[in-house]
């Protein structure tokens, strides 16, 4: 049960918020199932073996951070403390 539970009026300003956020770009990855010709083709190396001749690799990708999802969690642990916080180290981050 979170600390602040987010109800629908909370919701809503939280995600007129997160729009007004700027596009951060964050790193992930994304699981890619490949047979072992694939793999020697594009020169992959440290894939998984799933059995019956596939493969899975891990490739790096930069991703949209999700502002909404991340303020949200935030304003439930914090409050408000928390998504103020958030804005600045999103600030911080833009700034450098």
């Amino acid at each position: 049960m979170p600390k602040y539970p987010v109800d629908k009026q909370t919701a809503k300003r939280i995600l007129i918020l997160a729009s007004k956020m700027p596009l951060v770009w964050v790193n992930s990855h994304e699981k890619h199932i490949m047979t072992k010709a694939e793999l020697d083709e594009m020169g992959y190396v440290g894939a998984t073996d799933l059995g019956d001749g596939k493969y899975m690799y891990k490739a790096p990708v930069m991703v949209a951070k999700n502002h909404y999802r991340c303020m949200r969690r935030r304003y439930e642990k914090h409050g408000v403390a928390g998504l103020d916080k958030y804005i600045d180290e999103i600030k911080e981050l833009k700034d450098a």
